[in-house]
């Protein structure tokens, strides 16, 4: 299964159930804009660290450095 399969399913089925609305919305911003464009193509068995260093500097790279704060609260 891919990060991007994962991700979209885990946000339609956990976290509309589970968070605010408000939560659930920034969430579905974090992986629609960063989490799927950067690693949805990975597999959840490999998901490896330099993905997320690769993941990370990509958006630094676009000037997104400041949301990057709230991916890892999504994983």
């Amino acid at each position: 299964m891919s990060v991007k399969e994962y991700m979209e399913t885990w946000v339609e089925n956990h976290g509309k159930a589970n968070l605010r609305p408000s939560t659930f919305a920034s969430y579905k911003g974090y992986i629609r804009n960063y989490i799927i464009p950067n690693l949805g193509m990975c597999s959840c068995g490999n998901l490896l660290p330099l993905c997320w260093t690769i993941c990370f500097r990509r958006c630094l790279k676009k000037g997104c450095h400041r949301a990057w704060y709230g991916i890892p609260s999504v994983f």
